[in-house]
């Protein structure tokens, strides 16, 4: 995978988890912005633009855009650093706030599924990460289950970019 095609594929995972549950937090805003700006290989991204264009998508396409982002996870031939940095971004931003919601959980459940690295490697680096590993996903009828689960009950709202903090003024 190109290097600027991982980190889109990064920010759009941070930005997906983000709204995973329906809303935008500040925790979740400052995470993003700590995660991403002051990494020499995001310097030449303008993270506030980029979140902006995600706004737009996911306000168009709704829960499609979230659909579109694990089909892109999954086919995107992630070495196993590659996906351990998508599945730690994804354990950062659930623990952003002080309210882990059930619908992240199912989201990062799903954002694993698309992965191929071993539950084993991810604890070796991610130790904080056991408890959303403990039911993970095994079969291919279960991940369809949660799919269903996780869309039948999400519900997008519009994000109206002049009111999402980071969207008016990232820094």
């Amino acid at each position: 995978m190109k290097k600027t095609d991982l980190r889109d594929l990064q920010i759009k995972t941070a930005f997906a988890c983000m709204v995973s549950d329906g809303h935008i937090g500040k925790t979740e805003i400052e995470t993003i912005e700590s995660l991403f700006s002051n990494i020499e290989a995001f310097k030449e991204v303008n993270i506030k633009t980029r979140m902006i264009e995600l706004t737009n998508e996911i306000n168009e396409q709704g829960k499609l855009f979230l659909k579109s982002l694990l089909r892109e996870i999954e086919a995107a031939g992630l070495d196993e650093q590659q996906e351990l940095s998508i599945i730690e971004i994804t354990g950062r931003l659930i623990l952003a706030d002080e309210h882990i919601h059930y619908q992240e959980i199912k989201f990062f459940k799903l954002v694993r599924s698309a992965l191929n690295v071993s539950n084993g490697t991810i604890l070796a680096s991610l130790p904080h990460m056991e408890q959303y590993l403990e039911q993970d996903i095994i079969t291919g009828s279960s991940t369809n289950k949660l799919l269903t689960d996780y869309f039948d009950v999400l519900t997008i709202p519009k994000f109206e970019i002049g009111i999402v903090p980071f969207l008016v003024d990232f820094g």
